[in-house]
């Protein structure tokens, strides 16, 4: 994801936390986004938060680690690295006791529906990179395959409803190739 040129989309929890550890999976995508952009410390990346989120209505929440400010699912912040655009997006719940992240399909396709929206606006003609939404920690649950479709599903509606930007990959990661052929998902969405 982040060798590819172009506006990136990753989801976090409703908290959009930053610290590494019980907050943040060192393993994530977020964890790696934050470890290789920011070197683990959080200051560029919260102070580019605040300012992104300055407007949005949010919860204060007692946990035991972690930011205290839940934001609803779906919610978005351009964040700024080197010259490159990611949006960081609401996509699954996060446990205050343990910081365990949850999402379902639902979750997932209204987080969907404002990534798509915001890249409308910050795309700007450049390519648009998402992961396989759901698939790490989030808890979604559903096989590779089927977050994929889902994926695709979501772009096609909303392309219907307004173009989000020319191009959009969905990169995956090698070790799900083990769990998609390609070659039946691209029959599938010719039919």
């Amino acid at each position: 994801l982040f060798a590819r040129t172009g506006l990136r989309g990753i989801g976090v929890t409703e908290f959009f936390e930053s610290e590494l550890g019980a907050p943040v999976s060192e393993t994530s995508l977020h964890g790696l986004f934050l470890k290789k952009y920011f070197g683990g410390g959080a200051k560029d990346f919260d102070r580019q938060l605040k300012k992104e989120l300055k407007d949005v209505t949010y919860e204060e929440v007692e946990k035991n680690e972690g930011k205290t400010k839940r934001f609803p699912i779906g919610t978005t912040a351009e964040i700024r690295v080197n010259g490159d655009k990611y949006i960081i997006f609401a996509l699954s719940e996060a446990d205050p006791k343990t910081c365990k992240a949850k999402s379902d399909v639902t979750k997932m396709w209204i987080a969907m529906h404002h990534l798509w929206q915001r890249a409308r606006i910050e795309a700007g003609g450049h390519p648009l990179n998402v992961p396989l939404i759901g698939s790490g920690l989030s808890g979604i649950g559903l096989p590779s395959r089927d977050l994929l479709n889902l994926i695709i599903l979501s772009v096609v509606t909303e392309t219907k409803a307004n173009r989000i930007t020319e191009v959009i990959r969905i990169v995956l990661h090698p070790d799900r190739f083990e769990e998609i052929d390609l070659r039946d998902v691209q029959k599938h969405w010719e039919e």
